[in-house]
């Protein structure tokens, strides 16, 4: 009923990371990309995301940099290229000023 569902606002459902889905090539996990290190095209450190943004148009990376500064970074393809969970890098091709 609309009762309980309204009692359910503000929880959080969890599973076991074993019980999740295969992901897709071109997905990833939002917790698995925290920490991750984020190089520019040269490959350059930049950062590292502390924190994932979702929304409703567009998801945006928070990179804090090596002094300490925090930029959000748009997930589009052309901002950010690539992505390897392997390696835990994650590369962005940036205008210039979006991350200083």
């Amino acid at each position: 009923s609309r009762d309980e569902a309204e009692a359910l606002v503000g929880s959080q459902f969890v599973i076991e990371r074993s019980q999740r889905r295969e992901l897709e090539q071109g997905e990833w996990w939002v917790e698995d990309m925290v920490g991750c290190e984020v190089v520019d095209i040269d490959g350059q450190s930049v950062g590292r995301v502390t924190d994932v943004v979702v929304g409703a148009a567009q998801d945006r990376l928070v990179v804090e940099t090596p002094d300490g500064k925090r930029a959000e970074v748009p997930f589009v393809d052309p901002l950010v290229p690539d992505v390897d969970m392997v390696m835990r890098r994650i590369t962005v091709d940036l205008p210039i000023g979006l991350v200083e």
